[in-house]
């Protein structure tokens, strides 16, 4: 079967769910647990918006939002609307030109009803089965966001909102040494203000630094192999992208679903 026939039913995942007037201490919990970056966020049962890593490092990181906990905070407050419903009958083609159009997820309905959704994970693997493409990583990276060890988490979160990155590679002395994710961001954040008393928060969370925060054990690749065999490895490993190197292992790029995608 080619992937011109391939339908979303195929493909979609069941969604983990979450009301918008839960806690964000809670949403945090479920997507831990799950080890997923996103949740269809319901009210009274009806489909309201989603949430997104990217949104809960955005709104736990806010100065307005410095001093509350995230057991005080709403999922409503860093909900998204930027999403597409879709038929499960609609075409993998189709959902790649939506979350290439910068939709973060397709939410599939059927009526009134949530019955799964698909990311950019579930239709790059429906690619690498249907239909693989030849070209090497250079094809698909996108400039990187280099940050160092000793940089401030909260200027690293910075960078990742202002340029639309859910990862930033870190380096030392011009070397790889980590990889700082909006997981670990929105982890860090998390645990700072539920550690730190909420009277010295504001002054505090500028002394947490970008190794506090980050993984040191990070996979890279080299921007002459096949896309097709690195795109494999993300899939299996459950990598969201991954810094790409020279021959001389030095930066020259990031790579994630996404990015591949727009080549694809």
């Amino acid at each position: 079967m080619g992937l011109s026939k391939v339908r979303l039913a195929e493909i979609m995942v069941e969604p983990y769910t979450i009301d918008k007037n839960e806690h964000l201490s809670t949403a945090l919990d479920i997507i831990d647990k799950q080890k997923t970056r996103r949740l269809v966020v319901t009210n009274d049962g009806a489909l309201y918006g989603v949430l997104t890593l990217r949104g809960l490092m955005k709104t736990l990181g806010e100065k307005r939002k410095a001093t509350v906990p995230p057991s005080s905070l709403h999922v409503s407050a860093c909900v998204s609307k930027n999403f597409e419903t879709v038929e499960p009958d609609t075409s993998v083609k189709r959902a790649k030109e939506l979350l290439c159009s910068g939709m973060e997820m397709l939410v599939c309905m059927e009526g009134e009803d949530v019955v799964g959704y698909v990311s950019p994970r579930q239709v790059l693997e429906a690619y690498q089965k249907y239909d693989k493409r030849a070209g090497k990583v250079e094809d698909a990276m996108i400039a990187p966001y280099a940050v160092s060890p000793k940089d401030r988490l909260v200027h690293a979160r910075r960078i990742m909102i202002d340029n639309d990155v859910g990862r930033l590679p870190v380096l030392e002395g011009g070397e790889l040494v980590g990889i700082l994710t909006e997981r670990d961001v929105a982890n860090a954040m998390r645990t700072f203000k539920e550690l730190v008393p909420t009277h010295q928060q504001e002054n505090r969370i500028r002394l947490m630094l970008v190794e506090d925060a980050m993984s040191r054990a990070v996979v890279s690749f080299k921007e002459d192999e096949p896309l097709d065999e690195v795109s494999k490895v993300l899939l299996e490993r459950r990598f969201g992208g991954a810094p790409v190197m020279n021959s001389k292992d030095e930066l020259v790029g990031m790579l994630n679903r996404r990015t591949i995608l727009n080549v694809l």
